[in-house]
């Protein structure tokens, strides 16, 4: 029988969570803190809950420039913090970030921050170069804090290293951020990029990109990132990802290589143990989207097939987010189907999913197609002004267009206006394909030269929205 202390104890150093997200941290802190009530008066100390404020995928880095190389670098607004790497420790980081608060309110002298570094938490092969740098770091927040800009640097600091810090896991469970990689601000999406090419998971370039190829989600760099720095070896993760990461050729061609490359010479293999398909149950309230969930382990390849199982909801069944497990199962089917890659050649090709023998049925039809597939017209992002419905044709020929902003994900101002009809082609969209039939619902302004692939508009103003590209 587990004392309430020690059980206490090995819950807060192996139950641990991160998130980008102020008031999703916030939430779970507080909900952990309600799962642990009982045991906080058996405590022996001060108590943290380790659920942190920091970014999974971009993780505080070693320097390579002169000024910083040998240190972890965190930039921030008000400069780049330099962290010796000796302190980066699940033992001694945590402490090092509260000598540092405690030493910023009480105001010490550097040297006295450093002598109680070094005597408390330096490591025998602690260098003059790592006390430079635990000064310098004093002194850049000691002088925030005489600016009135204290903001919390340590607790920032303690955030932000805890990816690096906290060590590795058995089990990962989560639901990671689907966000395509075009909509992702400029600068991060710059900044992760080598973090992309590193995993293979960026092998496309130049016009594949364009077609629809560069359309990586960034749930499979955190899938990879996640198992590579904080999963144990036989470790397994669980993770609610896009189904697409399965089924989509060259967007997921990287991520179903499912290894992790640490060098030229040493892989480390994922093996897919399960899937689960809920595209047709749509758990999410409100929103349309292709979900799955996918259980993986770390240090075994991937045999196929692999275990794949579809729910669909009984007809005439429903459950909200309050319904209960055994209420959601009674409401639904499982197939138990298999997967395996369309090409048994390239184990990155999309993955075939239907029952054993179905596969076996569908093997002997695979061929060569006539029709070509293409991505279609992609506005950039900018459906709200390419789209548009035609509100009436005018005897002159010309026609008067209102576009489309509904379900925008960038806000444009819904305006009417007469324009020539010569660029104005049908849309069809996903929805408007059906079994054995494909009506366009609107119409979408296409200014390019059909050869080129490029914007034919020449104007005197600065350009600001791309053409869609006809692909």
């Amino acid at each position: 029988m587990v004392n309430e202390a020690d059980l206490l104890n090995a819950i807060l150093n192996n139950v641990v969570g991160f998130d980008l997200n102020p008031l999703a941290v916030l939430t779970a802190r507080v909900n952990y803190l309600l799962a642990i009530a009982d045991l906080l008066p058996h405590r022996k100390g001060e108590v943290t809950v380790p659920v942190y404020l920091a970014d999974s995928v971009r993780t505080p880095a070693l320097g390579e420039t002169l000024l910083s190389e040998g240190a972890y670098e965190f930039p921030t607004a008000v400069g780049t913090f330099l962290i010796p790497p000796v302190l980066c420790t699940k033992e001694r980081f945590d402490r090092f970030c509260n000598v540092l608060e405690e030493s910023v309110r009480a105001q010490i002298s550097p040297d006295a921050f450093v002598s109680r570094i070094e005597r408390e938490l330096a490591p025998p092969e602690w260098q003059q170069s790592d006390a430079d740098l635990a000064r310098e770091v004093y002194e850049q927040i000691l002088s925030l804090h005489r600016q009135g800009m204290n903001g919390l640097w340590a607790r920032l600091l303690k955030n932000n290293f805890a990816p690096l810090t906290v060590g590795q896991f058995d089990y990962i469970v989560g639901n990671p951020p689907w966000v395509n990689w075009e909509h992702l601000p400029d600068g991060y999406r710059q900044a992760i990029k080598p973090i992309w090419e590193r995993y293979g998971l960026f092998p496309h370039g130049g016009m594949d990109t364009i077609l629809g190829k560069g359309k990586k989600d960034i749930s499979m760099l955190m899938t990879f990132t996640v198992m590579d720095a904080l999963l144990k070896p036989s470790g397994k993760l669980s993770f609610v990802i896009t189904q697409s990461v399965f089924k989509t050729a060259g967007a997921g061609q990287g991520f179903r290589r499912f290894q992790i490359s640490k060098s030229s010479d040493k892989v480390v293999p994922l093996k897919v143990l399960h899937v689960d398909d809920m595209v047709s149950l749509q758990p999410f309230e409100g929103a349309s989207n292709r979900t799955a969930v996918m259980v993986l382990e770390k240090g075994k390849p991937t045999t196929y097939p692999v275990p794949y199982t579809v729910w669909r909801k009984k007809k005439g069944s429903r459950f909200t987010y309050d319904s209960t497990l055994e209420e959601v199962t009674n409401a639904t089917v499982r197939l138990n189907f298999f997967a395996e890659p369309v090409n048994p050649s390239d184990p990155t090709s999309p993955w075939l999913t239907a029952r054993p023998k179905a596969l076996k049925a569908v093997r002997k039809v695979l061929g060569g197609s006539d029709y070509e597939a293409h991505a279609g017209a992609y506005t950039g992002g900018a459906n709200a002004v390419y789209w548009v419905d035609i509100v009436y044709k005018r005897p002159d020929g010309l026609v008067v267009v209102r576009n489309i902003t509904e379900g925008a994900k960038v806000k444009v101002d819904e305006v009417t206006e007469t324009i020539e009809p010569d660029l104005l082609y049908p849309l069809l969209r996903g929805r408007d394909v059906q079994r054995w039939k494909a009506q366009p619902s609107a119409w979408i302004l296409m200014v390019q030269d059909p050869e080129k692939r490029r914007d034919t508009t020449k104007t005197g103003c600065k350009k600001t929205t791309p053409a869609p590209m006809a692909t």
